[in-house]
C-alpha cells in the first residue's frame, strides 16, 4: 500500500485523534494493575487560574513537567501527574464584574450574593473547561480521571486539616499583622496583587514639647501629620543616648493633649487604633453610595470638604475656640475623604 505524505503537517488532524486514544486507553492513569509494585513518582501541576486561558508560560512549565513524567514512565515507575485548576477568587470576581459591566447587566450588588456567586461558578465551568482542553491539546500526560479544583469539598477539608496540624505542631502561628485591604472587594489581598504607585509626598517634622521643661522638644518626622491628632505616645529606641533620660516622661501633644514617652524600637508617634474606628465606620456606611457616584465628583467633594475642615483648625485656634471635639470632627472628615479617595 502506498501512502501519500501531505506537503504540510496539519496538527489539528493528528493531535485530537491521538489525545482521544490516550484518554480512551487510560495511558496516563496512575495506580494501574500492571504497575502495582512499581515505585511511585508524582508531580502536582501548578494549578492555572480560572480567569482566562493558558499562555506561553504555562506551555513552557507544563512541557518540562511532561518530559519528567514521560521519562519516569519509561523507567517503569507508577507516575501520577495530578491536574487541576485554581479558583483565584479576587481575579475571577474582577473578570466576572467586568463582564457584567460590558454587557450592561446588573452589578454584583444589584444581583445579590447568591446570584453573583452563581455567575462566578458558571464562569469557572466555562474557563476551567477551556484550560483543561488546552492542556489536552498540548499533549499533557496528566491522569485526567483525578482532575480537581482548589475549592472542591475534599480539598478544602484537606487544607483545613493541614493548617490545623501545622498550627498544633508549632510550625506555623497566627498573629495580627498589617494587611493590604482592597476597599472595592472588601477583602485582604497579597503583596503580589497590589499595584504600587509612587506619589510625591512631604516629610513633616513635628516638635513635641517635653512636659515640665520649657524650651525642650522631641521631634517626630512623618508623612502623615494628620495622624498626630490620634497619637497617644512617642516611642524611642531604649539605647539611644539622646532620649534615654526621657523614657517614662510626658510630652505635650501639640494643640490638644499630653502623651507619654515609651521605650520602643525607633522614634515614632504611636497612634491609638481606636482613633481610626470612626473612619472605618464612616467608610463602611458610605461605601455603597460611593460606588454610585462618578469618580471626579467624589474627589472634588473630598477636596472641598477636607480643605474647609483643615483650614478651620488654625482659624479656631486664633479665635480661641479650638477644642478636642473640633479636632476630632476634623479628623473624622479627613477619614471620610481618605475613604472616598480610596474607593473612587
Amino acid at each position: 500500500m502506498v501512502w501519500v505524505m501531505d506537503k504540510t503537517f496539519e496538527p489539528s488532524a493528528v493531535e485530537a485523534r491521538i489525545s482521544a486514544m490516550w484518554e480512551r486507553e487510560e495511558a496516563f492513569r496512575a495506580g494501574r494493575a500492571d504497575r502495582a509494585g512499581a515505585p511511585p513518582y508524582c508531580i502536582v501541576i501548578p494549578p492555572p487560574n480560572v480567569t482566562g486561558s493558558l499562555h506561553m508560560g504555562h506551555a513552557l512549565n507544563n512541557t518540562l513537567q511532561d518530559v519528567l513524567c514521560r521519562f519516569e514512565r519509561m523507567r517503569g515507575k507508577d507516575v501520577l501527574w495530578q491536574p487541576g485548576t485554581d479558583h483565584a477568587g479576587i481575579a475571577t470576581q474582577m473578570v466576572v464584574e467586568r463582564q457584567l459591566a460590558e454587557r450592561k447587566e446588573p452589578s454584583r450588588r444589584e444581583l445579590g450574593r447568591e446570584r453573583f456567586v452563581e455567575r462566578v461558578w458558571a464562569w469557572k465551568e466555562q474557563s476551567g473547561g477551556t484550560i483543561i482542553n488546552q492542556l489536552k491539546r498540548l499533549g499533557a500526560s496528566c491522569d485526567w480521571s483525578r482532575e480537581r479544583f482548589t475549592m472542591d469539598e475534599g480539598l478544602s477539608q484537606a487544607v483545613v486539616k493541614v493548617f490545623v496540624s501545622l498550627y498544633n505542631e508549632g510550625l506555623i502561628y497566627k498573629d495580627k499583622r498589617l494587611v493590604n485591604w482592597d476597599p472595592r472587594f472588601l477583602t485582604a489581598i497579597s503583596d503580589l496583587e497590589v499595584q504600587q504607585i509612587e506619589v510625591k509626598g512631604s516629610l513633616w517634622h513635628i516638635r513635641y514639647p517635653i512636659e515640665g521643661e520649657p524650651g525642650r522638644f522631641i521631634t517626630v518626622a512623618t508623612t502623615r501629620p494628620e495622624t498626630m491628632l490620634g497619637d497617644t505616645a512617642v516611642a524611642v529606641h531604649p539605647e539611644d543616648e539622646r532620649y534615654r533620660d526621657l523614657i517614662g516622661r510626658n510630652v505635650v501633644l501639640p494643640l490638644v493633649a499630653v502623651d507619654t514617652l515609651h521605650a520602643g524600637t525607633f522614634l515614632v508617634g504611636v497612634l491609638q487604633a481606636a482613633a481610626w474606628l470612626p473612619w472605618l465606620v464612616i467608610g463602611l456606611v458610605v461605601g455603597a453610595w460611593v460606588d454610585r457616584v462618578s469618580r471626579w465628583r467624589v474627589m472634588l467633594l473630598s477636596d472641598v470638604v477636607s480643605a474647609v475642615a483643615f483650614v478651620s483648625v488654625p482659624v479656631a485656634w486664633w479665635l480661641g475656640w479650638l477644642t478636642v471635639w473640633h479636632l476630632f470632627v476634623v479628623a473624622l472628615i479627613g477619614g471620610v475623604a481618605a475613604v472616598f479617595y480610596s474607593t473612587a
